[in-house]
Order: structure tokens, then C-alpha cells, then sequence
């Protein structure tokens, strides 16, 4: 999931997020035998979809090591801006409300992206960050499988940069709050550069559910370091969804 470290970032873009082994890496795929040539297609995103989470981890840094709970919510908004390229394009927000040792942790932002007419993610850019230059980049095919493989070099507007890979290493059912649907394993591991040189590590993977055109759970870690690569803080956060307008 990105920029929360979306992803999730996604989530999506959880860029400021990543997530824990939930268990699932271990389990034998249901659809080992498919794997090799089952496709599924992403569902189209529609204005006012939401998904909301249930999300627990932990913050460490300096000498303090707290446990966090909380929410995630992501919901978009279609039509929400005219990219560079003069392609409209849908405002992915995320909400992101934590506590733990008496103290609120949160984030707040938007990701911009398009699913064209395969229903494929591009993403354009973010709020805070500006378009991506030279954009937009492929962040999931609009049909899924087991063999994708991304790299993904690009930068922002205002001087931030990722480097990083995407792929999708897996394909089985899973259990949601709404039933069982078939899911893809996506691992979005990248490095993401501040303006002022500061960089965090980050390592994403969630299952990925294509009839609800988002993740149903996975886990976020994220490794922050300032510009003298000196380490910051550390950040492990598992995500499961609680609800969406897609059950209805």
C-alpha cells in the first residue's frame, strides 16, 4: 500500500508504512497448479469507492519502542484532477489515525492515478510531491498474475525519487470481511529520496484482491535514515480489511 507507505502504500504508496508477516507467506497456495497461466481482472475504480482497515504494529526509535493500533482508510474521488498529459485522473486518499503510548500517530494524503482501458494502475503522482516526471508509471496490470515483474525508476516534482521493483509472486483464495475471493501477492520493495537527501527503505506486501480493485491485508516496513545515512526510526505495521462500498 503506498505513500502510507501507500499501499497500502497503495498500500498502496504506503510510502510511510510497511507491514508484518501475517502468516499468509507460509501458507501452501491454493492455485499453485494455475499459477503459471491464471489471469484475473482488476475491477474498474469508481468515484466514492472506500476501504477501511483495521492496522496494529509498532514505532522504534531513540530509545522508545511503542505499539501502535488503529485505522486506514482509503476512498476515491474520480475526476479529481487533469494530468500533464491532459488525462483525467482519480484522487486516492488515505487516512491513517494511530495511537500508542499515549500519543496519536497519523497521515494524511493523496495519490494520483488512472486505470486505463486494460483497467491496469498508473499512477501520476501525489499531493504533497507534485506529478511524476516523465510519468505516468505502471503500478499494477489491469490482468493480474503470478509472473509480473516491475522496475520502477522515476521522480517527483519537487526533487523526491523512488527506485524499486514491484512483483507478484503468488495467487490463491483468501478470507475477507466480505467472503472469499482470489487474491495476488504483490511485493513492492523500493527506496524512496528526499529533496533534502533523507531516504527510507521500504518493503510492502500485500494480497491483492482483483474484484475489489484493493488489498485485503498485508504488511508494511519502512527503515528511515537521514541524509548522512545514519538510522532514524523503524516501522512495522500489519494491515486487514474491515469493510468496503465493494461488498455492497
Amino acid at each position: 500500500m503506498r505513500s502510507v507507505c501507500v499501499l497500502f502504500a497503495v498500500m498502496l504508496s504506503f510510502p510511510t508504512m510497511v507491514y508484518a508477516n501475517t502468516g499468509e507467506d507460509t501458507h501452501t497456495d491454493m492455485k499453485q497448479s494455475q499459477s503459471e497461466t491464471s489471469s484475473e481482472t482488476i475491477k474498474e475504480i469508481h468515484n466514492g469507492d472506500l476501504w477501511r482497515y483495521s492496522v496494529n504494529g509498532f514505532f522504534a526509535g531513540g530509545f522508545r519502542v511503542l505499539p501502535l493500533s488503529g485505522g486506514l482508510t482509503y476512498a476515491v474521488t474520480s475526476g479529481a484532477r487533469t494530468a500533464p498529459d491532459d488525462k483525467v485522473v482519480f484522487a486516492l486518499s488515505h487516512n491513517l489515525n494511530l495511537t500508542g503510548g499515549d500519543q496519536p500517530f497519523g497521515e494524511r494524503g493523496v495519490i494520483y492515478f488512472r486505470q486505463g482501458k486494460d483497467r491496469g494502475l498508473e499512477e501520476y503522482g501525489t499531493e504533497n510531491d507534485g506529478w511524476i516526471k516523465k510519468g505516468p508509471v505502471q503500478y499494477l496490470p489491469g490482468h493480474l498474475s503470478p509472473d509480473f515483474h516491475e522496475q520502477r525508476q522515476f521522480e517527483y516534482q519537487n526533487g523526491a525519487s523512488e527506485v524499486g521493483q514491484i512483483n507478484v509472486t503468488a495467487e490463491r483464495e483468501i478470507e475477507t470481511a466480505g467472503g472469499r475471493y482470489n487474491a495476488f501477492k504483490v511485493e513492492d520493495i523500493h527506496r524512496r529520496t528526499e529533496p533534502n537527501g533523507a531516504f527510507t527503505r521500504v518493503n510492502d506486501t500485500g494480497w491483492f484482491v482483483p474484484a475489489l480493485g484493493f488489498f485485503a491485508r498485508g504488511a508494511v516496513t519502512i527503515r528511515a535514515y537521514d541524509a548522512g545515512g545514519r538510522f532514524r526510526n523503524f516501522q512495522l505495521h500489519g494491515f486487514t480489511l474491515e469493510g468496503t462500498t465493494v461488498f455492497d
